[in-house]
């Protein structure tokens, strides 16, 4: 009887851990504000986070890390590792690729945190390399709306412009400032028009390749 009390007690805490730790990936934008650095830097010690791919655990560790400056030597570091599980994923064969999916959620976190690292250019280059290109606007419908989540509109202003004939993120990005009744600069607007927006976006199409 003892020995069952304990399994209980100990299998209540592991899924109070779990639940913690989902909590904490789909958010990881926001743990910093909510977190003090040493408490990031201890929880990213524990390797809390992770998915069907395996450098996922890396891409949130690195986006995480990416919000303080005195952590941006560490997150380059996890960034290269995410990419580095990339490059070995596109090596797999087909089946085994569908076995181990990349998430749109791991390709938000990596150019997060190319943005914060790096800036608005260089992230939207990174999204405009995916294929599909609808990748582009899944995963900027992600990093769109947890910019305007943060109040970061002159951040998401500049992703917009960086993104240039990139129709698919310049959609993405003003469906979410649509929310607040935002739009996005002229510039921006006017390429929007002129592309007319003609372009098919098949929600649940799957990451196949860079």
């Amino acid at each position: 009887m003892d020995a069952a009390k304990l399994a209980l007690k100990a299998g209540q805490e592991v899924a109070g851990n779990s639940r913690q730790d989902v909590l904490f990936q789909n958010n990881t934008d926001l743990l910093s504000v909510f977190l003090e650095p040493d408490r990031i830097q201890e929880l990213v010690s524990k390797h809390p986070f992770s998915g069907k791919w395996l450098g996922t655990g890396h891409a949130c560790e690195a986006s995480l890390l990416s919000h303080i400056p005195d952590f941006h030597g560490d997150a380059r570091s996890r960034l290269r590792m995410a990419w580095d599980w990339l490059w070995n994923w596109i090596s797999l064969p087909d089946e085994e690729k569908r076995n181990e999916q990349v998430e749109d959620s791991d390709i938000a976190e990596m150019a997060a945190t190319t943005w914060r690292l790096r800036g608005a250019r260089a992230c939207a280059k990174e999204l405009r390399s995916w294929k599909p290109r609808s990748v582009s606007f899944r995963a900027g419908m992600i990093l769109a709306g947890r910019a305007l989540d943060q109040g970061l509109y002159s951040e998401l202003d500049d992703l917009a412009l960086a993104a240039g004939n990139d129709l698919y993120l310049t959609l993405a990005i003003s469906s979410q400032q649509r929310r607040l009744l935002r739009i996005s600069p002229r510039q921006v607007m006017g390429s929007l028009y002129k592309g007319q927006c003609m372009i098919n976006i098949p929600l649940g199409e799957k990451v196949r390749d860079v």
